[in-house]
């Protein structure tokens, strides 16, 4: 009997308050399933992904070496723990020839294909590659040009093959179809992949250098390993915790075995270099020696020749100071010669006339005189003589002097024929020792050819469409444990505020039910069993539509966008259906025990009587007669009313105020989210069309083109050097793309450099400028040093400035500084051009100039944004989905608000028609509270929206991009309208329950 009774009354309340508990089981409905939908999308995009993997026999791990690996190296990993499957292939990056211009792939190879191979491509058209002339093609490269039984031509530094296509296929490594990742050659694009055979991948995989220094039969440059007993989910930190802790080994072996390697290549050659060496070192030192030797020998010869030209010069002084004196006397002594001759013979003549003449010779004295002169003559004449034999003795030393002269040059020339003999000798034996040194500089660079090895790893996080759909289930994650909070917590809010007003409303007839002998348990049982029909069949339906529709719409629309996803796998998680049921059931159900047992606890006599209505207290506005005194009764009614049920009014303004800031959050991640592409697109880049070149070229022959490619209808052109790098910071090291210009006023018509604060940024040669998502990233504010590796090479730089950029890591560098880290040449390799008309002619002459000259490759601006605007689409679906979610649980809450003001409110309504207020005095009577309700949260929703949104936008960056972190002034007034079109509607609609209100049964049911 009891039972039979509290059930009718359970059916009558339910059926009497229809509205309220519809609106209760819809809101349930509507959070539980977005609750439980959102919060399940992360996991089943997970399952579906990792399901694909395990049907591929997706590789954990990847190896690629710059030695290779032989079959010791395979073997070596085959006997490790935990390694369920090894297969050696090749991986490389290749140019695809694509009509004028060439394009980056990547190629992987393996020895055969099948459906149990690591790394199973899907086919879609054809067949699996099986001789060494074919290839399986990424299905993005599908055009006229590549399709099946078509030829393609790859390139690279090793050579260029012809092959022929014979299959179709999706690869589980590049499950993204917008991102293929970057390729190290072409313009750094990889825009697609190539499977082929390993035989027919060795002749472009393979360096020759590294064939003829190896010298082995079987060599591979790459090692795709499956791991044994590892978690099926490959985005769970589980499985990135073990493939860690199993490459480390894995990494270390290999390591070793790459260092072990080295000393093997090396050592033959660096003992050959020792050896030449040490020759060297010995003729070196013997070439010293023979040098030293001989300039010592030469360098006393020439002393001694020296001084020997010293004392001859003397000698020769002394010779020409004596033969000076002789010369003097000479004239004297030849004119007193002359003249004693000339005397002897007079004194001769007289003498023999003497003799004749016997008178004379009787005359003693006279003879004996003339005897006596002539004896005196011929004394100073022997005198005279003597003087003139030594001028002859003179002559003789002059003569000696002069031999020695002789002597002396001879010496001399001999000394200068040695020298310049034996500097032969020395340049002959300098000669050879720098042959020496020359063939030792060989050996040495023979030594540093040898390469030391490098190992790469490839985890699932390192492949570009794994890591793009990590970053997308990131995104839905962060969404999940925020905005289906919020609005679960509105919806609950507002459900609660029906039971507690459903509780107070009913305090007459529970206090008659305790009068008739129920007990409180019994009472509040009825209540427990309304909330729970209202929410536990609700929270049951929403998360069976939460996880089987609003889960495979969005693995569906990702699929059809976005990614190729091949199983759905839908994952219901306990834990989050037992999480949903607690909120929907559990907190309602609890509160309402709360509130009955407070109501309840007075006596039931106190419960048969109605409650005192609060006393009616002056407010704020009362206290202001200049506004006061300007209002209407009904306005100043309205007003009491509301600041008189202060519960009821916050519970109202924080309902439709969540609702108002999900509304706003919606609209305003997707204008932050889509916003970006005209920004990016429209804003930082300014040029009609990206030119990629087949080949690098200096100032001057890019000057050249330039003039030569504007005449194709072009307003301006600019070529500069673009090449992907890698940015190293404390914080985070990037992948990032350098531009190298060489005239900063030519980038200005082609690149926006703003700052931050939207300030014209200045390009200089000091320093670079770097984008905003980067120097977030990296932690790098101007002024900050950042190091960057060109090449193999690191250099430090100074950080300029940071510019506005909303996709990609950019990097922006002038020529003069480039050239002064570098030390290189100036190269450019990609083109911003601008178009006089932006027309079809225009673009097809430069197309066809393009193809014509074999020249590169266009990439347009408006393709690149409506592709970049395709990859962001996929967020559109989850917002979409929430827009409308929000925008439902705004009706309803306001409907439900609606519904219980008029419940509560009867008997008011019953007095004021019983007064003779006309109709529409009193719609405004109830509605017009509902209005300034939805006006104040409204507007205190703006406050919701702003806090909400700016958490959630954060959460959803992608590594390189940067959505717009502020909300447009529309969308205020679009969540502001929908809620305010929503109340119109709903009063609209509730009138006619204010019609329906009895007036004497209204005012009777007090008794």
């Amino acid at each position: 009997m009891k039972k039979t009774l509290l059930r009718k009354a359970l059916n009558r309340s339910i059926k009497q308050s229809f509205g309220r508990f519809l609106s209760i089981f819809m809101i349930i409905v509507l959070g539980a399933s977005l609750f439980s939908g959102l919060r399940n999308t992360p996991a089943s995009m997970e399952a579906s992904v990792s399901k694909d993997a395990q049907m591929a026999h997706f590789a954990d791990l990847t190896y690629i070496a710059t030695l290779g690996f032989d079959q010791d190296d395979i073997e070596a990993v085959n006997k490790l723990k935990d390694i369920k499957k090894v297969e050696p292939g090749y991986q490389f990056d290749a140019l695809l020839k694509d009509g004028a211009g060439k394009k980056g792939v990547c190629v992987h190879a393996i020895d055969h294909y099948d459906k149990h191979v690591l790394n199973a491509p899907k086919l879609i058209k054809g067949r699996y590659a099986k001789e060494d002339n074919e290839v399986m093609i990424d299905r993005q490269l599908v055009s006229k040009n590549f399709a099946l039984n078509k030829t393609v031509i790859l390139s690279n530094d090793n050579g260029t093959k012809d092959y022929k296509i014979v299959g179709i296929i999706d690869d589980i490594r590049y499950i993204s179809s917008a991102d293929r990742g970057i390729n190290t050659l072409g313009d750094g694009t990889n825009h697609g992949f190539i499977l082929m055979t390993n035989n027919g991948a060795k002749s472009l995989a393979l360096n020759n250098k590294l064939v003829d220094l190896r010298k082995k039969e079987q060599l591979y440059n790459t090692l795709n390993i499956q791991l044994d007993n590892m978690p099926v989910n490959i985005f769970s930190d589980d499985y990135k915790e073990q493939t860690a802790l199993k490459n480390s080994k894995i990494h270390t072996l290999l390591t070793t075995r790459h260092e072990e390697l080295y000393e093997e290549l090396s050592a033959d050659i660096v003992k050959k270099y020792d050896d030449a060496n040490q020759d060297y070192e010995n003729a070196k030192a013997r070439y010293q020696k023979q040098e030293t030797d001989f300039k010592s020998g030469i360098n006393d010869a020439k002393i001694k020749l020296l001084q020997a030209k010293i004392t001859l010069g003397n000698k020769e002084k002394e010779y020409y100071n004596q033969k000076a004196k002789i010369n003097n006397n000479n004239q004297d002594t030849t004119q007193k010669l002359q003249e004693l001759s000339k005397t002897m013979a007079s004194l001769q003549q007289s003498l023999q006339s003497q003799m004749q003449d016997l008178a004379a010779m009787q005359n003693g004295t006279a003879l004996a005189s003339i005897t006596k002169q002539i004896a005196l003559l011929t004394q100073s004449i022997g005198a005279t003589t003597m003087i003139l034999s030594s001028n002859q003795a003179l002559e003789e030393a002059k003569l000696k002097l002069d031999q020695a002269v002789h002597d002396l040059n001879i010496q001399e020339a001999n000394l200068s024929l040695q020298e310049i003999e034996g500097s032969k000798q020395l340049d002959e034996a300098s000669a050879k020792l720098e042959d020496a040194k020359k063939q030792l500089d060989d050996a040495k660079g023979k030594v540093n050819e040898v390469p030391k090895g490098t190992i790469y790893t490839f985890s699932a996080e390192d492949h570009i469409g794994l890591m793009n759909y990590q970053n997308n289930i990131t995104a839905i994650k962060a969404i999940a444990y925020v905005f289906p909070l919020i609005f679960f917590l509105v919806g609950a809010l507002v459900s609660l505020t029906a039971m507690y007003r459903m509780v107070e409303s009913e305090r007459e007839y529970n206090g008659t039910l305790r009068a008739l002998g129920y007990s409180n348990l019994d009472v509040m049982k009825q209540y427990f069993c309304y909330a729970l029909l209202a929410t536990f069949p609700a929270s049951i339906i929403g998360i069976v539509l939460g996880n089987q529709f609003f889960v495979r719409i969005i693995l569906y629309l990702y699929y059809y966008i976005m990614f190729n996803i091949n199983h759905y796998v839908v994952v219901q998680r306990m834990t989050v259906s037992l999480l949903t049921i607690f909120l929907s059931v559990g907190v309602t159900s609890a509160v309402t025990l709360v509130v009955c047992r407070r109501e309840l606890f007075e006596m039931p006599a106190s419960l048969m009587r109605p409650k005192a209505p609060k006393i009616g207290k002056r407010i704020i506005l009362e206290r202001i007669p200049f506004i006061w005194r300007r209002l209407s009764f009904n306005q100043k009614v309205t007003l009491r009313n509301i600041m008189r049920y202060k519960a009821r009014f916050f519970m109202s303004i924080i309902g439709i105020a969540g609702c108002t800031g999900l509304i706003i959050t919606g609209f305003g991640i997707k204008d932050s989210v889509k916003g970006i592409v005209d920004l990016q697109y429209g804003d930082v880049y300014q040029y009609d069309a990206l030119i990629h070149f087949n080949e690098k070229r200096n100032l001057k022959e890019s000057t050249k083109l330039i003039k030569t490619l504007e005449k194709e209808g072009l307003s301006n052109m600019t070529m500069l050097s673009s090449s992907y790098i890698h940015m190293l910071a404390n914080r985070k090291d990037l992948d990032t793309t350098l531009n190298v210009y060489a005239s900063s006023d030519d980038l200005y018509n082609f690149i926006n450099f703003q700052s931050l604060n939207g300030k014209k940024l200045t390009l200089d040669d000091e320093g670079v400028i770097i984008s905003q998502k980067a120097s977030e990233l990296t932690g790098m504010e101007k002024g900050d040093r950042l190091y960057l590796k060109i090449g193999d090479e690191q250099y430090e730089v100074k950080v300029s400035g940071i510019m506005k950029n909303y996709y990609g890591h950019l990097c922006f560098m002038s020529k003069t500084l480039y050239e002064k880290l570098t030390q290189k040449t100036y190269m450019t390799n990609t083109g911003y051009v601008n178009f006089i008309n932006n027309n079809k002619t225009n673009r097809h002459l430069l197309s066809e100039r393009l193809k014509k000259d074999q020249l590169g490759s266009i990439e347009y601006l408006k393709a690149s944004g409506q592709s970049f605007a395709n990859r962001l689409s996929s967020l559109d679906i989850v917002i979409a989905i929430l827009i409308i979610f929000a925008g439902l649980l705004d009706f309803i809450v306001l409907y439900n608000l609606t519904t219980i003001n008029i419940e509560e409110r009867k008997r008011e309504i019953a007095t004021i028609k019983v007064l003779g207020f006309r109709k529409r005095e009193y719609y405004d009577y109830i509605f017009r509270e509902n209005i300034l309700l939805s006006l104040t949260g409204a507007v205190l929703g703006f406050l919701f929206g702003i806090a909400i949104h700016g958490f959630i936008i954060h959460q959803v960056e992608f590594e390189a991009t940067v959505f717009i972190r502020s909300i447009h002034l529309t969308v205020f007034l679009i969540a502001f309208m929908i809620t305010i079109l929503f109340d119109y509607f709903i009063n609209l609609t509730m009138r006619h329950v204010l019609r329906r209100v009895d007036m004497v049964e209204s005012l009777k049911s007090i008794e």
